[in-house]
């Protein structure tokens, strides 16, 4: 059985002699629990919201989450910050709160060997928004719009022509 004192160097497990290899070993354990220590405290300080990362230029006006959400093959659904990689899992006090948060991330499903029927997995994960509709309903907002935005301009050109009459 191995030692914990036992260190990798080049893939091999090598037991440090050295008063110096004794060293490295001590000073890695060190540096690994001071990375643990600093990504717990950057995933307790977090967001966990979108363009909430310090480089993001504006927060998202919307408040989204930026966790990603995966149904693993046994069902369940954990999700993964994109700022700062915490895992979330069902056991979590605050999972429910961040599942329920909308997300620019669709739900992902692991491959799986079973098949699902048509419609079927929106009932395990009802769509909402535009997703909810139909493409033709769709369409046919997205032509309102356009129109709208066309009668929108008229009607702008039309007010700028009888303002300059006066």
């Amino acid at each position: 059985m191995k030692k914990k004192s036992q260190m990798a160097i080049g893939g091999k497990i090598k037991k440090p002699k050295t008063k110096e290899e004794k060293q490295l070993a001590k000073q890695m354990k060190a540096l690994q629990e001071q990375i643990k220590k600093q990504t717990k405290k950057q995933q307790d300080d977090c967001p966990h919201l979108l363009a909430s990362n310090p480089l993001s230029d504006f927060p998202d006006m919307f408040q989204r989450a930026s966790i990603a959400w995966h149904r693993f093959n046994d069902g369940v659904i954990r999700g993964v910050c994109q700022n700062c990689t915490r895992v979330f899992v069902p056991e979590d006090k605050d999972y429910e709160y961040w599942r329920k948060h909308h997300t620019m991330n669709r739900l992902s499903e692991a491959a799986s060997t079973s098949e699902f029927k048509e419609g079927e997995l929106n009932k395990i994960d009802p769509p909402v928004g535009l997703d909810a509709l139909p493409d033709e309903e769709i369409f046919k907002l997205f032509n309102d719009l356009v129109e709208a935005k066309k009668l929108g301009k008229r009607l702008a050109a039309v007010q700028k022509m009888d303002s300059g009459k006066d």
